[in-house]
């Protein structure tokens, strides 16, 4: 008798935790709004959280994984400085990030294989970002406005860069493009003054436009790590 008793304490207990590690992927910032997707799961935007300095997206709500974060989602979001980004997310919209002037690192999860269109715009205080190897392209103007950031380590399987990703970024001072990059648009590097590019290629490759570094920017090509 005394054996089952702790027989079904321990499925008590075991019940318990479950629920636990449960809710625990649900512990977002209050306040922030979700929109269902067609697959059941859920994008999120900052809601009512817009003039928080620190904002945790949690890696499920309402049961279902938190997978994408909505077009605009945060965008103006003036006071954010620090935004935590769980693993469950594969898809950051378009502008999410455009004009959060006081945000200065973020870390992009491994799951995301685009950082879409002006993402990033005008983010004019961020220094430094985390790009994971699952990155494989950089839509337009992504970057551009970033004038704080100093420094971006260019993920190995990277094929696409698009026009003027890092428009305008002053105070980047380096850059190595990697071997696999099949193209890059008009003006990627514009008035990146400060900036010296270093090309595995050994000469411009067909799919990079002519004014692909801007013609500000200094080339060094054929560099090997």
């Amino acid at each position: 008798m005394k054996k089952f008793n702790i027989l079904i304490l321990l499925l008590v207990i075991f019940a318990i935790m479950t629920v636990l590690v449960s809710c625990a992927g649900e512990q977002g910032t209050d306040g922030l709004e979700y929109y269902e997707l067609p697959d059941g799961n859920f994008a999120v935007g900052v809601g009512a959280a817009k003039y928080l300095e620190k904002i945790v997206i949690p890696s499920k709500y309402s049961g279902k994984s938190v997978t994408e974060i909505d077009v605009d989602g945060f965008k103006d979001s003036i006071n954010l400085k620090e935004i935590v980004i769980p693993n469950s997310v594969t898809s950051i919209g378009s502008s999410a990030f455009s004009g959060c002037t006081s945000i200065t690192k973020i870390e992009i999860p491994n799951r995301i294989t685009r950082i879409d269109n002006e993402v990033f715009y005008n983010c004019t205080n961020l220094i430094e970002i985390v790009i994971p190897n699952s990155v494989t392209s950089i839509g337009d103007s992504a970057f551009s406005g970033c004038t704080s950031l100093a420094e971006i380590e260019l993920p190995n399987g990277i094929t696409r860069i698009y026009n003027k990703v890092f428009y305008n970024c002053k105070n980047l001072t380096e850059i190595v493009i990697p071997n696999g990059v099949m193209s890059i648009g008009n003006d990627a590097f514009y008035e990146c003054f400060n900036l010296k590019i270093y090309c595995e290629a050994k000469s411009r490759p067909k799919g990079w436009e002519l004014s692909w570094s801007g013609y500000s920017a200094s080339v060094v090509w054929g560099y090997k790590k």
